[in-house]
């Protein structure tokens, strides 16, 4: 974990950085040398650095400290003469690990047996701001896994709650990778390069409908192999004096998959029994953007960007009875505006903000799909779907602090997609749709009211519909979730007992358009206690 951070508006005097720096020091030092005892090896830790940083800026200074797009945080807040937040990030595999140093291998009936393999080299000079870091890491694994089996199974007996159908479900893995970061900050500007190759592969065996095809049973295989490199740079100024109030920032990103065998398998055993479709594809995605960030007033601040993503790909097939017929060559491109803008602080009943989004944006459907006319299952023909599924969202907001330990926000949003991506269980398989709706309302709610006792509560309303009803009539978007909710309370005095519940609930959900066939409601506790 580092915690390098340049210092940003400093309003402490140097003994309270001292001070500060110190106390972090020390929790940090004893929380490493309980992991160390954990985990049977050396924990080496940064010297802590304090900065002074603006709450909109947070989301910013954690992506320069972590670098990674998918990370697990972990939060807990602290209460006493000092008030505040610790946020330990995880980035990659650790949280998993400690989990299995613990002796912990899941739940199953059918254990994991993971076969893991780590190596990482790191060599860096300077901070996050002003420095370099070039970091080789090299991953492979291997598993058994008990994927989701059929309600009918457990019913009957034939398996327990936690039992499997298929005893050779599960995979292996690689990712060997080699990147590089640099910054350097300036008198008003700052400029950041990155760099990567990734070697890739992954051979997945999953049985999800178990027997329904025959004795042989359902497995099938999902293969990819591919090299991926890329970059990005950007660079953030002031162009002149009475522009002061607004920073600037331009950059572009480079993608290259180069995916030499990719393909999905009948398998018996995980043994090859015949080939749906393997295709080779190259795709290459080319993305510039400009913002600007403005503190117009000091009730009024706004962001505005603009976006233009290309996208190129090749596909050719390589194996499958249906499927020799599809490839091809295809091209999309989007330009994407986005616009955001914070009214406040206010003191309506406490600090008060509220806030308005709007932009474009979209996801990018798999290439073969946008290639091919005929179902490499049966042959049938099929719709060719676009590469670039366009998407347009909208937010309007409120951020408040009604009262001393209670923070609330509300948001009501809106999204429309040129087309949907749906999970199918029975194929295991994801495959895209008709455009769709969806439009909700979320609150949240975190409230300390007294030392040592932690309330938290949130809600999420929302509702996803086909823009053109399915064959059949129904408009439902399968999987999506109307209603979520959790409620928490956490209690820790700083006595020897310390403790929290957490309950979380999940609404009935549409298994299939028409809306007729629904998942059932549940909820989830977690009692801690400790």
């Amino acid at each position: 974990m580092s915690e390098e951070c340049e210092t940003i508006n400093a309003t402490l005097t140097g003994d309270q950085r001292d001070a500060l720096q110190e106390i972090a020091n020390i929790g940090m030092g004893q929380a490493g040398s309980s992991i160390a005892k954990i985990w049977g090896e050396f924990v080496r830790l940064s010297i802590p650095r304090v900065a002074n940083v603006e709450r909109q800026d947070i989301p910013t200074v954690l992506q320069q400290l972590v670098g990674e797009k998918n990370i697990l945080a972990v939060r807990q807040a602290f209460h006493g003469q000092i008030r505040g937040e610790v946020v330990i990030v995880f980035s990659g595999g650790p949280p998993r690990e400690l989990a299995e140093l613990m002796g912990y291998d899941g739940p199953w009936a059918q254990p994991e047996n993971l076969q893991r393999r780590n190596l990482l080299l790191r060599l860096s000079d300077g901070s996050p701001s002003r420095g370099y870091a070039i970091t080789a890491m090299s991953y492979s694994a291997d598993w058994t896994a008990t994927e989701h089996v059929p309600e009918r199974a457990i019913r009957s007996g034939e398996i327990g709650r936690y039992g499997a159908l298929s005893p050779r479900d599960g995979g292996r893995t690689r990712r060997n990778s080699l990147s590089a970061e640099w910054a350097r900050l300036g008198d008003g500007d700052a400029t950041r390069a990155s760099a990567y190759v990734i070697d890739y592969g992954l051979n997945l065996y999953s049985a999800p409908s178990g027997y329904i095809g025959g004795l042989q049973g359902d497995q099938h295989e999902q293969a990819d192999s591919r090299l991926v490199w890329g970059g990005e740079a950007r660079h953030s100024w002031q162009p002149v004096a009475a522009l002061r109030d607004t920073e600037f920032s331009a950059g572009a990103r480079l993608r290259q998959d180069r995916i030499g065998r990719v393909g999905l398998f009948t398998t018996e055993g995980r043994a090859r029994t015949g080939t749906v479709r393997e295709d080779r594809i190259t795709e290459t995605a080319l993305a510039a953007y400009v913002e600007a960030r403005t503190q117009w007033l000091p009730w009024l601040r706004s962001t505005a960007a603009l976006r233009r993503d290309e996208i190129a790909a090749d596909v050719t097939a390589l194996g499958g009875q249906y499927n020799m017929g599809n490839g091809g060559s295809v091209r999309g491109g989007q330009t994407s505006p986005r616009l955001g803008l914070v009214f406040g602080p206010f003191n309506l009943a406490g600090s008060t903000e509220f806030y308005a989004n709007w932009g474009h944006g979209f996801h990018s459907n798999d290439a073969r799909g946008a290639t091919s006319h005929t179902n490499p299952a049966d042959g049938s023909p099929i719709g060719r779907v676009p590469l670039i599924a366009r998407a347009r969202s909208a937010e309007l907001g409120m951020r408040a602090a009604p009262l001393p330990g209670w923070n609330t926000s509300l948001s009501v949003w809106q999204m429309a997609l040129a087309s949907e991506l749906v999970f199918v269980g029975d194929e295991g398989i994801t495959e895209p749709r008709g455009a769709s709706r969806r439009h909700g309302v979320e609150w949240s709610n975190y409230l300390t009211p007294m030392d040592g006792l932690i309330l938290d509560a949130d809600l999420a309303l929302s509702k996803a519909r086909f823009t053109h009803p399915a064959d059949g009539g129904g408009d439902h978007v399968p999987n999506a979730v109307p209603l979520t909710a959790s409620v928490g309370i956490g209690a820790d005095r700083g006595g020897p007992w310390y403790g929290g519940l957490r309950l979380r609930y999940l609404g009935a959900y549409a298994l299939e358009e028409s809306g007729a066939h629904k998942s059932s409601p549940f909820w989830t506790a977690n009692l801690r206690l400790g």
